[in-house]
């Protein structure tokens, strides 16, 4: 219950902030969403149907994701003694693990803090081992709303991208601030009417 009543609304709230902030410092993704928006879309709001063809914005909320992960740290127990990595684990122990640093590991992600949605393309995203991107966590323990998170996300994004626009008015540049949940802390925004 305590999941269900935090991080549904949080979350996507909180990835929001990092879409609109980097929408506000890279508008060449800004055109690049409004023109498949205008392709898929024209002047109707988005319904289920259109959310796979909506390929670069879905790439765009994965990449997000991926640098700015909700659950920016999660814990496990082990179950058995184990060796990960090379290193002894012993059982019924509680590991810490981090998204938020696994998302940003050269081995796997080439140019780690560069913003960069064609990761996800299919043909480069298949060499990927698995559990390399972990913003839901993985498994059994893997978060239950990730589903609904992503189809929020994919509906919200348009619906608002084309009526408003962001300006970051912050003096400072965003901080992120770990609590529970990843957040970005100082961000302001000018929002003003977008015609579309």
């Amino acid at each position: 219950v305590r999941t269900m009543l935090v991080s549904a609304p949080e979350n996507p709230s909180n990835t929001l902030g990092w879409i609109f902030a980097i929408l506000a410092q890279e508008p060449e993704h800004d055109a690049r969403i409004l023109e498949e928006m205008r392709q898929v879309l024209g002047d109707r709001d988005p319904e289920e149907k259109d959310l796979p063809k909506m390929e670069f914005a879905l790439r765009f909320i994965q990449e997000v994701l991926r640098l700015y992960p909700g659950a920016w740290i999660m814990d496990r127990w082990s179950l058995k003694q184990d060796m990960v990595m090379g290193h002894p684990m012993p059982a019924d122990k509680m590991i810490i693990m981090s998204p938020y640093i696994a998302h940003r590991n050269p081995q796997f992600w080439p140019d780690p803090l560069r913003f960069d949605p064609d990761r996800f393309l299919p043909e480069v995203a298949q060499d990927r081992p698995a559990h390399h991107y972990i913003p839901f966590g993985a498994g059994p323990r893997m978060c239950i709303g990730y589903k609904m998170a992503l189809m929020e996300l994919q509906v919200m994004l348009p619906v608002l991208l084309r009526r408003l626009r962001f300006e970051i008015t912050s003096p400072r540049p965003v901080q992120k601030s770990a609590q529970i949940t990843l957040r970005p802390r100082g961000l302001r925004f000018k929002v003003t009417s977008r015609s579309w």
